[in-house]
């Protein structure tokens, strides 16, 4: 498969390479490419920014989750979803492996179907585990084929922006740098150091973008506070957009994107859990503002096993969804809604007595603390919870644990014995619950430690799990969600 593609990437976290991904993606729609969006490592909030812009879902690309050949799997059918998407007109609702479109009912758009990748990088180009580059932004490029726009933060520079670009083109052994965009620059400036750039580097000058302080994002915790907290963030986009396709060559990206090498066709392999004939069992997937941590390719896994989904949220429904014979509380910001959640006692009571009844669960970081008794706010306040987690959770100030992590059951319940699962861990949070199933190591050092609550049919705790790591354990958990819904069906 051969799709035109870019990556947009930048020296170092911070250098604006998110409202340029972006303005970029609203200007490729606009002139009416069927673009796909994705973004390189753990993050889940730059995709729902791209998601607000495009209309339709962005992907994680993780060389630490998966290896080359998965990468590349999921990087190609994402792409052929999208095309399919869009003959279909776009509201993602027609079953099969378009069925991971369906966080968005109704919100589709008709695009053509010119296709052309769009990934935002993740902190610097070259940045990954440790001081090496796996994981990094590169990597990623290096696995698809794909050429890389730099985007350089050149704010009080002229000359120096020169320097910085000839030091991360001397990394890039495989030439996969083409374009720069200088950012928080002027026409002056800009003027000024492409020609140089051009002839000292053998990289385009694409332009540069200005300073515009109407338009920053503001950041929270690790990343960008959430799309639903930005006023105005499609006219924002648009505008952005505008401004771009002023002072930044769009034809030449397109152009370097077209460049992209051809990748081999590879099928994403998911076995079929549910017999055919056999009704779909539902997993309730808990979805809004303070839920909305979730990686879609763990949707598409469950799906294509099988499963139907039905989306609920626990701030707004009285409780989960009918019919259904599996929960799944996937992580985001429940601390900044807990009164909220509190106070919607009769889901509260709803997710509390499906899971005493036995119902299979899986449970995420935000989804762990809501099944807590109590979680305190940053004033101390507790706020009464599911109550299914015998403690309570408090903000501790500071990242309790953050990385890449790989998990491996002491006694194998949703593992095959002597195989992990991939996962990512990021949390200010922390419980006083003993959670001892499994043993946690990080990638890239000797720590470990000791975490999740696992049973035959559940596994909650703080790391957030990317299943085409180990599709094994979303079928241990269809499986049960099988036996629980016969169970109370005879």
């Amino acid at each position: 498969m051969r799709t035109p593609g870019v990556v947009i990437a930048a020296p170092k976290s911070g250098s604006g390479k998110t409202l340029i991904t972006m303005a970029l993606m609203k200007a490729l729609k606009q002139r009416q490419f069927s673009v796909r969006a994705f973004k390189c490592g753990p993050d889940y909030i730059d995709p729902m920014f791209h998601r607000e812009v495009l209309r339709v879902p962005s992907k994680n690309l993780d060389t630490f989750f998966v290896d080359e050949k998965m990468l590349r799997t999921l990087y190609t059918e994402s792409i052929s979803e999208t095309l399919m998407t869009s003959k279909l007109g776009g509201r993602g609702s027609v079953g099969g492996t378009s069925g991971a479109w369906k966080g968005i009912e109704g919100r589709g758009e008709v695009t053509s179907d010119k296709p052309i990748a769009v990934v935002e990088g993740v902190m610097g180009l070259y940045d990954g585990i440790g001081i090496s580059d796996e994981a990094s932004t590169y990597e990623v490029a290096r696995a698809l084929r794909i050429p890389i726009i730099l985007v350089v933060d050149a704010k009080g520079m002229s000359r120096s922006v020169v320097a910085e670009i000839a030091g991360f083109l001397r990394y890039d052994k495989e030439g996969l740098v083409r374009g720069v965009i200088l950012n928080r620059t002027n026409e002056k400036i800009y003027k000024l150091v492409a020609p140089i750039i051009e002839s000292e580097l053998n990289i385009y000058a694409l332009g540069y973008y200005k300073n515009n302080k109407d338009l920053t994002i503001k950041s929270r915790h690790l990343g960008l506070i959430m799309p639903n907290e930005v006023e105005n963030l499609r006219q924002k986009v648009t505008t952005a957009a505008a401004s771009l396709e002023k002072t930044v060559d769009v034809d030449n990206i397109i152009r370097i994107a077209s460049t992209a090498e051809r990748l081999p066709d590879h099928q994403l392999m998911i076995e079929r859990i549910v017999r055919q004939g056999v009704k779909s069992p539902v997993i309730a997937v808990a979805r809004d503002k303070a839920f909305s941590f979730i990686y879609e390719d763990n949707l598409k896994v469950l799906r294509e096993a099988g499963a139907e989904i039905r989306f609920f949220s626990p701030l707004r429904d009285d409780r989960i969804p009918e019919g259904s014979s599996g929960i799944i509380l996937y992580g985001g910001y429940p601390e900044l809604y807990l009164s909220e959640l509190s106070n919607n006692t009769s889901m509260l009571n709803s997710v509390r007595e499906a899971i005493l009844d036995g119902m299979p669960t899986i449970a995420e970081c935000g989804g762990y603390l809501y099944l807590h008794e109590k979680v305190y706010d940053q004033h101390d306040r507790g706020f009464n919870m599911c109550g299914v987690v015998k403690g309570s959770c408090r903000d501790t100030g500071k990242l309790s644990h953050f990385g890449y992590v790989t998990v491996r059951e002491k006694e194998a319940r949703f593992l095959p014995k002597d195989t992990v699962i991939r996962a990512h861990e990021f949390h200010h949070y922390n419980s006083t619950a003993n959670d001892t199933a499994c043993i946690i190591e990080k990638a890239g050092s000797d720590e470990s430690w000791e975490g999740i609550m696992s049973g035959p049919g559940s596994f909650v705790g703080f790391p957030h799990f990317f299943y085409p790591s180990n599709p094994e354990f979303a079928y241990h958990f269809i499986k049960a969600v099988i036996k629980y819904r016969d169970k109370n069906n005879q």
